[in-house]
């Protein structure tokens, strides 16, 4: 039996998602802290305003974080499903939650639903929208703005994206508006990566089409030729390590150095244990199928790209025939079925949380 070659594509979940796989699974925004942060400040800002919410506040707060942790369990819908979802359910609750027909009510209940549809979306993605409105004058070159330079960018490459089309297919403003969300979650992505100078992960950039790729790199160069964003706690930490240097202390750049240092070495370590988990999940994966295929003879010189969405816990939720041999696909097909392997880390899963494969022998 000749052993056969899976050559991993990986990729990660912030490639632009397609709503064709039902299973559950973990989104991106597993990470989201939902009790205590379901919208943006803004968000929270737009409805605390409103007469009507404290007699309500509870009630809606509480729901905000539910509908935020249920958006965890929506990473294999794609953004459209999802975003139909989001507003479907939002919606209901309100509408059956917050009664009353007077002005202020209704705004209350509208604006509870805009939220909600949100809360659910941050679950999902693992941003913190909604969003400010954007400010009238164009801030200032030197000011570090992922938001506004992301809004720029996506639209950009959403339009481009449809000039692409057929010219007899025609585009709908929320389908529009769905495409630069995509892109945008991108960009967002680049610019932070770029600004916090963080290595371009080769194995997300394959996951990305063409048009992706390219908002990706624009928004990493964009972010790196910034100043690297420091958050207040960041800041305040610093501030006080100053505050406390002893009078003693004839080096004060030894220290930041010698930290610098191990947080280095750290953070290499870390490294070095993503790398040794990711090799040894592509390594059972290849064994896995090796077993249940058994003898590859009849397959000598064919080929077939499948591609496997896998659960945190190590479930294969779906797996989809791309192109290839038929038959050695629906050998595949069939040998991935009840297939489990060990859980994997939010840094592996996110490798190998939507991942081409090619089998070939």
């Amino acid at each position: 039996m000749k052993r056969f070659l899976a050559v991993l594509a990986a990729t990660t979940g912030l490639m632009l998602l397609t709503p064709e796989c039902s299973a559950k699974a973990d989104s991106l925004g597993i990470n989201k802290d939902c009790d205590n942060h379901p919208v943006s400040e803004y968000g929270m800002t737009s409805i605390t305003a409103l007469s009507q919410y404290q007699a309500e506040s509870k009630k809606i707060t509480d729901a905000m974080i539910s509908f935020c942790n249920k958006g965890k369990s929506m990473g294999d819908m794609g953004f459209e499903a999802a975003s139909d979802k989001s507003k479907t359910e939002s919606r209901k609750w309100a509408d059956a939650n917050l009664s009353g027909q007077s002005d202020e009510q209704r705004a209350l209940r509208d604006a509870a639903a805009h939220l909600l549809y949100y809360a659910m979306l941050n679950g999902f993605s693992g941003f913190d929208y909604p969003k400010a409105p954007e400010q009238r004058d164009a801030p200032p070159a030197t000011t570090f703005s992922p938001y506004e330079t992301c809004n720029v960018i996506s639209s950009s490459a959403a339009e481009y994206s449809i000039s692409q089309l057929p010219p007899n297919v025609k585009v709908s403003l929320p389908e529009w508006k769905q495409i630069k969300n995509e892109f945008e979650m991108v960009c967002l992505t680049g610019v932070m990566n770029g600004n916090s100078r963080t290595p371009v992960d080769n194995k997300l950039i394959a996951g990305l089409n063409d048009i992706a790729r390219d908002v990706f790199y624009r928004a990493y160069q964009i972010g790196s030729k910034h100043p690297q964003y420091k958050s207040q706690k960041t800041n305040n930490r610093q501030s006080g390590a100053k505050s406390n240097a002893g009078a003693d202390d004839l080096s004060p750049g030894a220290n930041n150095v010698k930290q610098t240092k191990t947080e280095d070495s750290v953070n290499a370590e870390k490294q070095r244990n993503i790398n040794h988990e990711a090799q040894e999940f592509q390594s059972s994966l290849r064994n896995a199928f090796a077993q249940r295929i058994g003898n590859t003879e009849r397959f000598r010189e064919k080929k077939c790209s499948v591609n496997i969405w896998f659960s945190q816990n190590g479930d294969i939720l779906s797996i989809k025939e791309e192109s290839g041999d038929t038959e050695l696909c629906s050998v595949i097909l069939r040998a991935a079925t009840g297939m489990k392997f060990k859980p994997m880390s939010n840094e592996v899963y996110k490798i190998f949380r939507n991942t081409p494969v090619d089998f070939s022998f």
